[in-house]
């Protein structure tokens, strides 16, 4: 019987190492390049064998690390301990650490530790996670500040994760039926821009519930052929909560159109009243030893309008844009004692234009005055 279970025993041995090398695997013992190594971690049999075989190994591969550079590891596990000492400082996940002692398996302490050895490190200000990486910093400021972004890190996508389940828009339907029609038809409706996003959806009357949930989620919501609850009513208005309902389908899909429509920025019309070129730049004392400068202009376009929005081109390119203008009305030759302010200046006036906010004038300049209408786009 001994026998017996010996020769199972060495059958199984043998079953491994074929499965091994009929995935590709080439075993030493087969005259491949991999070695095999039996051990276990019940009884520590083969332990000292792999060590060997490792070391073997990166003998023969000439493993090197590098020694000059900021230290890195790997936490295997940890605890809390008092210290005493100083050195380095670490981080390790979201705790880090300034070394107060460090000691190798065998409890001797250590004054550093090369690559490939593994020390206890006494220091941690909170205890770091096994397999966390472990990473040298410069000094305390900068390890403080790794950490807390972490942590801002971590705290940001669980927040994310918390608005990926409230972050919806509560859709009620009286017949469970009717619920994909919908969806699909309102799924049709945007463009890269607006759309709707269709994440829950129920059949009933809206509710408490369904408001609370909306308002969390900073949404609206959208109920065909439901009634709403009056404490529903009411929390709604409360909350600010928009609730569109509707009894025929295609007055509910332009209803969404028209709100998504309003959520598209719209596009900026401008057109141009009056053009000035300027001839000569002036200094103006406007205080006591203060002076500012002042463009000698004459309107070649249209009218240029006192606070209306002005831009300056220069070389064919916009340089500034503001919204308040000034005009003093003279000939250029007399610009600096003519102070009288105008409300407009119109084509083949000569006038003297100053800025809030900007001084470089330079001769050929254009000054356009301009106005910029605001044109809604629909879907």
């Amino acid at each position: 019987m001994p026998q017996t279970l010996e020769a199972i025993k060495h059958a199984k041995d043998a079953e491994v190492r074929d499965s091994l090398m009929r995935h590709g695997i080439e075993l030493e013992e087969f005259v491949g390049d991999t070695q095999c190594v039996e051990i276990s971690a019940l009884t520590g049999k083969g332990l000292d064998t792999l060590e060997e075989a490792i070391i073997a190994l990166a003998e023969l591969n000439d493993y090197r690390a590098e020694v000059d550079i900021e230290a890195e590891g790997v936490i295997i596990e940890s605890q809390i301990e008092k210290g005493k000492g100083q050195g380095d400082v670490i981080v390790a996940g979201t705790s880090w650490c300034k070394v107060r002692m460090m000691s190798d398996y065998k409890g001797q302490s250590l004054k550093q530790a090369p690559p490939g050895t593994p020390v206890k490190v006494m220091g941690w200000r909170e205890t770091p996670n096994s397999g966390d990486e472990v990473l040298q910093a410069k000094d305390e400021e900068l390890a403080k500040t790794v950490v807390a972004n972490r942590l801002r890190k971590i705290e940001r996508e669980k927040q994310i994760k918390d608005l990926e389940v409230i972050n919806e828009k509560r859709r009620q339907r009286d017949v469970s039926g009717s619920i994909e029609a919908i969806i699909d038809s309102l799924d049709s409706i945007g463009n890269k821009e607006v759309h709707v996003n269709v994440v829950d959806s129920g059949v009933g009357d809206v509710s408490e519930s369904d408001v609370q949930m909306a308002a969390a989620a900073q949404g609206a919501i959208l109920g065909f052929n439901v009634k709403v609850d009056k404490r529903a009513s009411s929390l709604a208005q409360t909350e600010h909560v928009e609730i569109m309902c509707y009894n025929i389908i295609y007055k509910l899909l332009d209803g969404i159109k028209n709100r998504l429509s309003k959520m598209l920025p719209p596009v900026l019309e401008t057109s141009i009243t009056g053009e000035a070129t300027i001839l000569q730049v002036f200094q103006i004392n406007v205080k006591s030893r203060e002076f500012r400068p002042v463009a000698g202009c004459r309107i070649v376009n249209g009218t240029i309008f006192k606070n209306q929005q002005v831009r300056i081109i220069r070389n064919n390119k916009q340089i500034w844009e503001a919204s308040v203008l000034k005009i003093k009305i003279g000939p250029l030759e007399s610009l600096k004692h003519i102070k009288k302010d105008i409300m407009e200046a119109k084509k083949g006036l000569e006038c003297g234009i100053s800025f809030e906010g900007f001084t470089d004038f330079k001769e050929g300049d254009f000054i356009q005055s301009i106005v910029v209408k605001e044109i809604p786009r629909t879907l």
